[in-house]
């Protein structure tokens, strides 16, 4: 509480203001807000965040005349290297696909993870469906390189398919 007084000095006692830091509040609502829309082992949106923003997607295609493409790509063998090197190689993988998939598009694309070994990739502003083919190009390429983990070096594929719509 602070007591601010009357600069004219008609009223000696003032007034007084209350003041309260919300700012741990708001640092916990911002905190549970990011939980409720990306995925904890990688950061990346999750499966309501992805819907959410291809709907915005197609909105904006629909406007510019422009094209999206969803491109869908499920892990090769997963639940092997799972099994095999157990669950911290598996989520070590699946840490660094995710930023082998952010590195492979434009910062204004949108990289997801829908669960287990499965993401998607929503590309905006295309002119054709080529641009598309050459992104999932550059994610197969960018496989071909090992992930390190704590157990070593894992080489992963990935199945990947395209769906492209055009206004």
């Amino acid at each position: 509480m602070v007591l601010i007084p009357d600069p004219t000095g008609v009223n000696d006692g003032g007034s007084y203001c209350f003041f309260k830091d919300i700012t741990e509040r708001k640092r916990l609502e911002h905190q549970v807000e990011h939980q409720a829309f990306h995925d904890a082992l990688t950061g990346l949106p999750n499966r309501v965040l992805f819907i959410d923003r291809l709907w915005h997607a197609q909105a904006r295609a629909h406007r510019s005349r422009l094209a999206t493409a969803v491109l869908f790509l499920d892990l090769d063998n997963f639940k092997v290297i799972n099994d095999i090197l157990g669950h911290d190689a598996g989520d070590a993988l699946l840490k660094g696909i995710a930023e082998r998939l952010k590195d492979c598009v434009r910062p204004a694309d949108t990289v997801s993870r829908l669960g287990g070994d499965e993401f998607t990739v929503i590309l905006e502003d295309l002119h054709d469906v080529h641009e598309a083919t050459e992104v999932a190009s550059r994610i197969v390429e960018s496989l071909q390189y090992p992930i390190i983990a704590v157990h070593g070096n894992i080489f992963a594929t990935a199945s990947i398919g395209i769906a492209y719509s055009e206004h």
